[in-house]
């Protein structure tokens, strides 16, 4: 609380208030002691009246009775006084209420925005998070689709295993018949060994995609 800006508001309305207010601490206001100061007066006026209306009355007759009369009114004033000091101390009192409990009040708005302020920076700070989040799954997806569009996946070695073999096969027909024809013409140069086979059906096996045909056909050639 600022206990400053309270001094400055109760010295707005009547300077002697402001020196009622030290450390936090609340010491009688000047009107208070004027009440208490009154109250004792009035009762010293009053015990006073009494005993000079005792003793006057056997001593100094009537001129006394009017000097206990002017005392007991001016004892009556003071009372009137001190009720007066009494009712202006409790309003001051509450007017010092009403300026801390306002004071308060403008404190708490401040208090409040802060929080929000501070609420504000939270939901920035996740929602950049989520940001940063989103960018790295989109990242992750990027990297996991690449490999799938660079020709990589199990469909692209599948193809590219049936295209192998259809070319080996082709190649493998393509070696045979150039080998049957080089052996009828070995035929056809020597008839003693026209009868003589060297090359034979059966060196593709499609079981095993034709593994070792090539080599089989030209130990057939060589033999």
């Amino acid at each position: 609380m600022d206990m400053n800006g309270v001094y400055r508001q109760l010295a707005l309305f009547d300077p002697s208030l402001a020196a009622s207010v030290a450390d936090e601490q609340l010491l009688l206001l000047p009107e208070e002691s004027e009440e208490i100061n009154k109250a004792i007066a009035y009762q010293d006026w009053t015990a006073a009246i009494g005993t000079g209306i005792k003793w006057g009355g056997n001593f100094l007759g009537g001129a006394t009775g009017a000097v206990a009369r002017g005392l007991q009114i001016y004892a009556t004033i003071l009372n009137n006084s001190s009720a007066n000091a009494g009712r202006k101390a409790n309003f001051l009192r509450a007017l010092q209420d009403h300026i801390f409990q306002a004071n308060n009040y403008g404190h708490e708005p401040k208090n409040i925005d802060n929080q929000i302020a501070t609420q504000r920076l939270r939901v920035s700070t996740t929602e950049q998070g989520i940001l940063n989040q989103q960018t790295a799954l989109d990242q992750v997806t990027q990297v996991e689709r690449f490999p799938r569009t660079q020709y990589t996946n199990q469909e692209l070695y599948a193809w590219m295993g049936s295209e192998t073999r259809s070319l080996y096969n082709s190649a493998y027909d393509l070696t045979y018949d150039l080998a049957k024809r080089a052996e009828k013409s070995f035929q056809f140069e020597r008839p003693q060994m026209s009868t003589a086979s060297y090359i034979e059906m059966g060196y593709w096996s499609s079981a095993r995609d034709g593994l070792l045909a090539g080599e089989a056909l030209f130990l057939g050639l060589k033999s």
